[in-house]
């Protein structure tokens, strides 16, 4: 199973980031490999294949990263594709702490839907982690409560780096 998952890293300049990891590239670079390969197999794109296809070509060139850069005072988010980027920046100095949120989804048999069948997902939860500036919250990542602990050190590293207060809860 690949897990969205963003890794922290130096760069060469001293700011510190945020980026999805080369296994999430590699992932889908070999999965559209494999795609392309069948249909060329195949002679015709048939079925679920293009669309499987395209949404791997996607992922595979899919780039998401924040960068804190103190001498800047910048944090700045760009995700997009090629030089399709939404960008947004914030003062680094405005950051007031970073932020693990827990969130537990109702449980499936008390949750049920007018239907009477429990909800998808049902029974289950997501933990984010958050930047909080005045102005703002946006949300660094969103997984499954099941990889708590990666995004609980994750905020903890980060926190730690960049000097700011961590909250959980």
């Amino acid at each position: 199973m690949v897990v969205y998952r963003l890794k922290l890293e130096k760069s060469s300049d001293g700011a510190v980031q945020l980026r999805l990891g080369l296994g999430w590239r590699i992932f889908f670079v070999v999965s559209t490999a494999v795609l392309v390969a069948m249909i060329a197999h195949d002679g015709a794109a048939r079925g679920l294949v293009p669309i499987l296809t395209a949404i791997s070509l996607f992922a595979a060139i899919y780039n998401e990263s924040w960068r804190f850069d103190s001498s800047l005072d910048q944090v700045t988010s760009r995700v997009g594709v090629f030089f399709f980027f939404r960008t947004r920046t914030f003062r680094l100095s405005t950051l007031d702490r970073i932020r693990v949120r827990e969130r537990a989804l109702k449980d499936p048999d008390t949750d049920l839907r007018r239907s009477g069948r429990p909800r998808i997902g049902g029974g289950r939860g997501y933990v984010q982690l958050l930047l909080e500036f005045p102005e703002e919250r946006p949300v660094v990542q969103t997984e499954s409560i099941r990889n708590r602990e990666h995004v609980h050190e994750l905020a903890r590293r980060l926190a730690e780096v960049l000097q700011v207060p961590l909250e959980t809860g």
